[in-house]
């Protein structure tokens, strides 16, 4: 538990505009220690960070607080996710079937409950077996794509034939850690985004190319490790020579190159509600 000196610290929220939240809107409604003293557990934290970003692009602080609600709504409606070890568990057997049950299991829930609930705790606990060795390079190999099929069929299922000007998401030249940005192409496709997925590893040239071609309103690209972060400045600044199109990052190093396009922040849900709302606004 955390007092509202430390949220202060570890949100950038100053304590007074905390204090405002809770009051005007009951964004969140932390318990209160022996002596008075409020104590937020990770779970209100995160409704912070998430009222933040909304509120950063132009929402109006009741609506925010009315979006947080409705995740957290969202969140106590749903099943629980089946525990990540059982995924693990059932890579391990190598069986198709039994691997693509586990990733059915833990993507049931609604997807943005699905994603934040399972999927990405699932894949920060198969990154962290990967390094110390209790998950095997063709465990990780037959997760991830089990994972990628499941949000694949997801993505096409919302996808609708549209004539607005697209929505452009993947990743730079070099990149293959796809999954996060897959995941948010198919959130954003269920928002009704009239997203075009790219893919992994794609050349500054072709993100200029389709742009052009699709005369793609925006263009969405992760930057999942830094390794990264200078094919993907140069495929920003590639595509500043495209007309009107707007550029914006996700994924772990998104900060890294905020000087070439703007960041969608670390939440993949709420990074939908932000490019939504910065599409709506002037540029």
């Amino acid at each position: 538990m955390y007092t509202i000196k430390a949220v202060a610290e570890a949100t950038g929220i100053p304590p007074a505009t905390l204090r405002a939240w809770e009051r005007r809107y009951a964004v969140v409604r932390p318990p209160r220690s022996p002596t008075g003293y409020r104590l937020y557990d990770e779970s209100l934290i995160q409704d912070l960070r998430v009222m933040r970003e909304l509120v950063a692009v132009g929402h109006p602080a009741s609506e925010a607080a009315r979006i947080v609600a409705g995740r957290r709504q969202d969140v106590a409606a749903a099943s629980p996710s089946p525990p990540i070890s059982e995924l693990i568990a059932a890579a391990r057997s190598a069986d198709p079937a039994v691997i693509s049950a586990a990733v059915a299991a833990g993507l049931a829930a609604p997807l943005p409950v699905a994603v934040s609930g399972w999927l990405v705790p699932a894949l920060t606990a198969v990154g962290e077996g990967w390094v110390d060795g209790t998950v095997g390079i063709a465990t990780e190999h037959l997760i991830s794509h089990a994972i990628h099929r499941a949000l694949a069929t997801r993505l096409h299922r919302y996808t609708a034939t549209a004539r607005a000007a697209p929505v452009l998401v993947g990743l730079p030249s070099g990149s293959h850690h796809e999954l996060g940005a897959l995941a948010f192409a198919a959130l954003a496709a269920r928002d009704a985004l009239p997203v075009r997925y790219l893919g992994a590893d794609l050349p500054a040239a072709a993100w200029v190319q389709c742009a052009r071609q699709t005369r793609a309103a925006a263009a969405v690209i992760a930057v999942p490790t830094h390794v990264d972060v200078a094919t993907t400045r140069r495929t920003t600044k590639a595509l500043a020579s495209v007309p009107a199109i707007r550029v914006f990052a996700g994924g772990a190093y998104q900060d890294d190159i905020c000087e070439t396009a703007t960041p969608l922040g670390h939440d993949i849900v709420t990074a939908v509600s932000v490019l939504r709302a910065r599409l709506e606004s002037r540029p």
